[in-house]
């Protein structure tokens, strides 16, 4: 048996009911073939659906992780290996999903998906991850959260699969849990966190049981409670699953040991390649990637040689066995899922069979109906055709022809390296070689639909691109229409006059019963109108690059005088709105998180505004919640201003968001000046209004009501919250402090080279919004109320916190949340009441051991000491 087991591979799974898989080393094994049969094997365990899956699509996100390998980082075979009988005997694999989809994609509750498969194993990875691995040592998973994963995991049944359909009650046989085999269940990484663990298991495995009885009795799908596992980690860890790899960078000089990633680029989530916490290139900026190896053995070390489309080639030198192998084959698996499925480097070396067999038939991969409907739509006559991966079964294609209204279907079937069979209906029309098949279909359907004029149109592609996340939802535009975007005069219902301050009049107006905003030049004026013009054109080109985050251009008026529909802000501009409102600290962080996305598709349009101001901004708000949504909008006159002295009245007025080097020079607009009126921006965001210069009185050129009264300088020291009754919480303070802090001395800096990038400002202000994510209330008193409100929701009608100062409103909270612990689980003397790290509020109970126990229980935190 023993001599048997050293001619195999074995390959395990992430879920102990999964059987291991055990190939032997005879012949040529690649690595693809492993793949798919492990991936048939795991699609009879994991869901109960017998219909046939889209193995295809998925197989890319797969890969065989080196289970006893001695290297300190993660090594993976890539996906052109063939096994060797003498250097791969006996080792162990680990398939797993090496490519995480987009979060939103993911869906526990499509529940007759015959690709569900994916999702579901993808679960079962998480889960083991979290009981087994390092995610359950997380410190960005705090110790609630931690405890609520383990009661899901422990809810799961006992056997597979986890049918999501299923329902969450008394006949669900769920996984057994007790004092004695706990340990036994969960990793070092989960025992570490506990001080005691030989008491504080046994206070989890009461809770935990405590809470999957309350789970069973509210009976909803198990989907339900995997949605939630699900959405809880990747809302703490979304890229734990990222790999790291030790180099040596050479550039050309000296050498330097870096640490290599592909992460998200936060602007516009795209993944590139980072040294550290530097992002050096986009995926899709990067061409080829040579390995090269000076060993005659092909023993480390090895280089890798990597080529971006603007630079010079990169030289890195990887020590650890198979580290390059497995740096460049986590490039290329992203490359095809988060850039360009059809899109492979240009050496050999690293393609699979299917890889070259799409590259010469110019296929697609697998594509929806929708999707072929999409790409062979056309108003002529003339046929065409396409070619994509057959859904259901490995090396096979599909040709679909579309004449007029008529659709074909035709198999390939790859024979060898060299020949095909075409099939219709089963009857075969031609045998012959790769070449000679296109030629065949190209003379008998025309025009071939090839993949690099219909980037991302794979299936798989759509798990895995979006655009930046938004932290709201996107305002959609109405359909565009087919008739121009020219309108009469009388086509126009007004509705309100917002500014009838000349040169430029604000109307809002109803246009086909879409409301609109009529802006008009008044002023007869050639300088102007082409600033005017000059205006809207950057505003197009701009919401052509990202239309959720610039007002919309809705079209002309005809009339004598420059006239133009742009998109309407019921909610006014971000001035006018922070003057009315008040503001939370998360709410304001995230409002400049949100401008920083727009300085950075500014940056990649390369377009400058020259007049950033909160009064450029637009905010929406979707209504019935607090949600904010904002949106640039056009630079009004800046252009024609910048050609006036600066002592003039209009220019005067726009000093504070004016970086020096634009005070000597008006028109030297760039990136690091954009940075500057950033700067401006965030302190008027702060203190919600734009209080900066003394002794200035207000031009009504650029400003409407309400007028601001510029009194304070904008260096001076100023507490924002002074007149507030409540105290902010610590972490909201050193928030505000810290995102204030970098706004005045390194956004506002005077000397250009020391503002910082918008790759600088976007990490900053990404760190500071994580924070404040978190905190539940901005000030102690609103945290005592939301914490009392959980536990008693009934204190809600009889409590209002206008009608009592902060001290008499904390005693009270105080006294109701004895009072509730007292009628329903504990004495009110054992209990008393402390504010937690980031606005939360813990309840305190004092015993003999002064043990350190988190756990759940009824929806909220008990902390035992």
């Amino acid at each position: 048996m023993a001599n048997t087991l050293k001619t195999q591979i074995a390959v395990n799974f992430v879920n102990a009911n999964i059987k291991s898989k055990h190939f032997e080393l005879t012949g040529e094994l690649l690595c693809p073939e492993v793949l798919k049969e492990c991936f048939e094997h795991i699609s009879l365990k994991v869901v109960d659906n017998k219909a046939e899956i889209s193995a295809t699509k998925y197989l890319h996100m797969f890969g065989l992780l080196l289970l006893n390998s001695s290297a300190e980082e993660q090594v993976w075979l890539p996906n052109n290996h063939i096994f060797d009988r003498n250097k791969d005997q006996g080792q162990i694999y680990q398939f797993r999903v090496r490519f995480y989809p987009h979060n939103k994609r993911v869906n526990f509750f499509n529940l007759q998906s015959p690709d569900n498969v994916v999702f579901e194993y993808l679960f079962l990875q998480i889960m083991n991850d979290f009981l087994m691995g390092k995610l359950g040592g997380s410190d960005k998973i705090d110790d609630t959260n931690v405890l609520k994963l383990i009661t899901i995991s422990f809810l799961m049944p006992q056997s597979l699969p986890f049918k999501s359909s299923s329902i969450v009650d008394v006949h669900l046989s769920n996984q057994s849990i007790h004092y004695f085999n706990i340990g036994n269940k969960v990793s070092n990484f989960i025992i570490k966190r506990f001080s005691t663990w030989w008491i504080d298991s046994f206070w989890i495995c009461r809770t935990v049981k405590t809470e999957i009885q309350k789970m069973k009795r509210e009976k909803k799908l198990l989907a339900y409670y995997k949605q939630m596992f699900f959405t809880e980690v990747m809302t703490h860890e979304p890229y734990y699953w990222i790999e790291k790899y030790k180099a040596t960078y050479n550039d050309g000089n000296k050498k330097t040991e870096v640490t290599l990633t592909v992460n998200f680029y936060e602007l516009n989530n795209k993944p590139s390649l980072y040294f550290g916490e530097v992002m050096m290139y986009s995926l899709d900026e990067l061409i080829d990637i040579k390995i090269e190896c000076y060993n005659l053995d092909g023993a480390p070390p090895k280089t890798v040689l990597i080529s971006p489309r603007n630079g010079a080639t990169m030289s890195l030198e990887f020590a650890a066995k198979g580290a390059a192998e497995s740096f460049v084959s986590m490039l290329q698996g992203f490359v095809m899922l988060f850039v360009s499925y059809d899109f492979c480097f240009k050496s050999c070396e690293f393609q699979t069979m299917d890889m070259k067999l799409r590259s010469q038939l110019q296929s697609f991969g697998y594509l929806s109906s929708s999707s072929i409907t999409t790409i062979l739509s056309s108003a002529g006559d003339t046929s065409r055709f396409l070619i994509h991966e057959s859904p259901y079964k490995f090396g096979k294609y599909e040709v679909v022809v579309r004449h007029k209204a008529e659709e074909t279907r035709l198999d390939i079937e790859i024979i060898d390296e060299n020949r095909v069979k075409l099939f219709q209906n089963k009857t075969e029309l031609k045998s012959c070689d790769r070449p000679a098949l296109l030629h065949y279909l190209r003379n008998k359907y025309k025009i071939q639909r090839i993949p690099r004029n219909y980037p991302s149109m794979e299936e798989i592609n759509k798990l895995f691109q979006l655009n930046i996340i938004e932290p709201y939802d996107i305002v959609h535009q109405p359909p565009a229409s087919a008739e121009p975007v020219v309108y009469q005069r009388d086509q126009l219902v007004i509705i309100e006059i917002k500014s009838g301050k000349k040169p430029i009049t604000k109307t809002e107006v109803s246009v086909r019963y879409q409301r609109m905003m009529l802006k008009s030049l008044q002023v007869e004026d050639p300088d102007r109108s082409e600033a005017f013009y000059k205006a809207v054109r950057d505003l197009c080109k701009l919401h052509s690059k990202k239309p959720e985050s610039v007002l919309k251009f809705q079209g002309t008026v005809l009339e004598r005088k420059p006239s133009f529909l742009m998109e309407f802000s019921p909610n006014g501009n971000l001035l006018d709105y922070l003057c009315q409102n008040q503001l939370t600290v998360d709410q304001k962080v995230d409002i400049i998180y949100q401008i920083v996305n727009i300085l950075g598709f500014m940056q990649e349009a390369r377009v400058f505004h020259g007049n950033l101001r909160s009064r450029k901004l637009f905010v929406f708000v979707k209504e019935g919640t607090l949600n904010i949504k904002i949106k640039l909008g056009d630079s009004g006159l800046s252009h024609y201003l910048d050609t006036l002295p600066l002592h003039e009245v209009r220019n005067i007025e726009r000093l504070p968001w004016l970086s020096p080097e634009r005070q000597q020079n008006l028109k030297s607009i760039s990136l690091e000046s954009e940075c500057y009126a950033f700067g401006t921006i965030v302190v008027e965001i702060i203190y919600q209004t734009d209080n900066f210069l003394p002794d200035l009185n207000m031009s009504c050129m650029q400003n409407d009501s309400p007028l601001p009264q510029y009194t304070k300088l904008v260096t001076e020291e100023q507490n924002a919250f002074e007149n507030q009754e409540d105290q902010l919480v610590p972490e909201a303070k050193k928030a505000i402090e810290d995102i204030q802090d970098f706004a005045k001395s390194q956004c506002r800096s005077r000397e250009p080279a020391v503002r910082p990038s918008i790759m600088k400002i976007s990490q900053v202000i990404s760190e500071i919004r994580n924070r404040t994510r978190r905190i539940r209330g901005d000030t102690e008193e609103t945290s005592l109320r939301h914490f009392v409100y959980q536990v008693c929701p009934e204190a809600k009608h009889r409590l209002t916190s206008k009608s009592l100062d902060a001290r008499r409103t904390k005693a009270e909270l105080e006294e109701m949340l004895k009072k509730t612990f007292q009628n329903k689980f504990l004495p009110f003397h054992l209990i008393t009441l402390s504010t937690n790290v980031l606005g939360q509020v813990n309840v305190v109970q004092s015993v003999q051991k002064h043990v350190a126990s988190i756990f759940s229980l009824r929806g909220f935190t008990l902390m035992i000491k």
